[in-house]
């Protein structure tokens, strides 16, 4: 029964992991789109791209938070059930 749980949990923290991977990932790419004067001279870009884009950047930086919080959750809850056995 504890080992079953321990797995389900272990399973939860690596799709945790994957997920605030991948959200790194997203705010890497977000943060190297970063405009230049000259898209925005140029017509590249319209008024509204950057703030949505920090929108976009902040919204994935709660998300990475929230990610850790929870991974911290369950690493501990891990821990707790291996030293009760």
């Amino acid at each position: 029964m504890i080992k079953g749980e321990l797995d389900e949990i272990v399973a939860e923290l690596e799709v945790s992991r994957r997920k605030l991977v991948g959200l790194k990932m997203q705010k890497d790419a977000a943060m190297g789109m970063n405009s230049t004067n000259a898209d925005v001279v140029n017509g590249n870009l319209s008024p509204e791209k950057p703030a949505e884009r920090a929108i976009t950047l902040s919204d994935l930086k709660n998300s990475i938070e929230e990610a850790k919080i929870v991974n911290d959750d369950r690493l501990s809850e891990l821990q707790d059930a291996r030293v009760g056995n």
